[in-house]
């Protein structure tokens, strides 16, 4: 028998959208979510960037394993009731309705990042703290942290995003329909920089039997 105390801490939901240079359906996925973030301000993005020049380790060691179709999201990383892969497509409003049935969701565990960063040295510290406010079911917890840029431009053609929406008459009103093909200069949000936990998170932190007013910190 599971008892708890009824208690949920703010739920955010975690947006990790598969995405690259090279994919020419990929700048519809970016409107996609841009139109999730209107709405919905618990919802925290990250663009996975594999097979181009904004690619790192940890990005293309999570695409190698989840096999994404591109674009494809993953949303709390979580296996979805009838849908074949965790990463998932974007069709009939998925994306959306898998964010929302997150967010109704309780969470036993607050998370907390404070950071200080030096432009000088580039160097950033950064400390995760994870405070429990109600039993968790055991489990394998990790603190992890991901490092995100936004506006990242360049005048590289490596940098330049295909764009298959570009005068194709299936998409009249789409917003990148009036742009070229590749799109010279393209502006890149949400995009992985650094995975100072690796592609899965630091164990050995967090107690496989959390329980309320026990907290863990990772720096």
């Amino acid at each position: 028998v599971y008892i708890n105390l009824g208690k949920s801490a703010q739920k955010n939901v975690l947006f990790e959208l598969f995405t690259g240079t090279w994919c020419g359906w990929c700048p519809g996925g970016i409107v996609n979510l841009k139109e999730i973030l209107k709405q919905k301000e618990l919802v925290i993005p990250v663009a996975i960037h594999a097979g181009d020049t904004m690619e790192i380790p940890a990005g293309k060691e999570l695409a190698d394993f989840f096999r994404p179709a591109y674009p494809q999201a993953m949303i709390n990383r979580k296996l979805w009731p009838k849908e074949p892969r965790i990463a998932v497509s974007r069709g009939e409003d998925t994306w959306e309705g898998f964010v929302n049935k997150e967010l109704y969701e309780s969470t036993p565990v607050e998370v907390n990042i404070s950071h200080s960063f030096n432009p000088e040295s580039r160097q950033l510290i950064a400390a995760v703290n994870a405070s429990f406010v109600d039993y968790a079911l055991p489990g394998d917890f990790r603190i992890h942290l991901l490092v995100t840029e936004d506006n990242v431009s360049d005048d590289h053609p490596s940098f330049n995003q295909s764009n298959f929406y570009s005068k194709n008459d299936r998409f009249p009103d789409h917003p990148y329909y009036n742009e070229p093909n590749p799109i010279p200069g393209y502006n890149h949000n949400f995009l992985l920089r650094q995975a100072p936990s690796g592609a899965w998170g630091t164990s050995g932190i967090i107690a496989d039997t959390p329980k309320p007013g026990e907290s863990y910190q990772h720096t």
